[in-house]
């Protein structure tokens, strides 16, 4: 978590910069080109907030939620 909250932007927006499969260089079996999976990365902020009660992790979590929704 601590890896990913790096590359969280202060907007909530989640950085591909440097990354070889989410910046749109890689494509699916469908053809379409990968993205972040920022469900996917809510969703673990809000775990790991949930299990070691450290606020600081929902409130990554809120932001990145900000941002895509």
């Amino acid at each position: 978590m601590a890896w990913q909250q790096t590359r969280v932007l202060a907007s909530g927006e989640i950085s591909t910069k440097g990354n070889t499969r989410t910046a749109g260089q890689e494509t699916g079996r469908t053809g379409k080109v990968k993205a972040v999976d920022y469900n996917m990365a809510i969703r673990g902020f809000a775990y790991w907030a949930a299990v070691t009660q450290n606020s600081k992790w929902g409130a990554i979590a809120k932001k990145i939620a900000k941002f895509y929704y």
